[in-house]
């Protein structure tokens, strides 16, 4: 099961990564409205996320309302939202809303944005 999900993940993954863009959004918008089904949702939010770079609440909610059904696309969808934060500067009003809506506890985000800081500050040791 482990491996299923990871090679999932790394299939929307790279297909994101692959025809992922900024300027071609509105193109994904319409393919995920005419297709409707939860991989091209995961697409477009893999894809909004590496390109964009920001986190839409009221999309990600639909989401989670979608796939309240599937857990293995709302597993999916916490760890794309996950990595992003991880990645990413997002303020904590936006986490505490993600912590409520997906029931991601802020501990757990915050122990990942200090992980982060502590791997910048040892790039720095070894730089120096």
């Amino acid at each position: 099961l482990y491996l299923t999900y990871n090679v999932l993940y790394a299939t929307v993954q790279k297909i994101a990564h692959s025809i992922g863009s900024k300027e071609a959004f509105e193109v994904y918008r319409q393919i995920e409205t005419s297709k409707n089904t939860p991989v091209h949702s995961l697409i477009k939010l893999s894809i909004d996320l590496q390109f964009n770079k920001s986190l839409n609440i009221q999309e990600i909610l639909k989401l989670n309302q979608s796939f309240s059904n599937n857990i293995v696309c709302q597993r999916l969808m916490k760890q794309f939202i996950i990595q992003h934060i991880y990645m990413y500067p997002v303020g904590f009003k936006e986490k505490q809303q993600i912590a409520q809506l997906l029931k991601i506890p802020l501990k757990q985000q915050r122990w990942l944005e200090l992980e982060n800081k502590g791997s910048s500050l040892k790039l720095k040791k070894i730089s120096s």
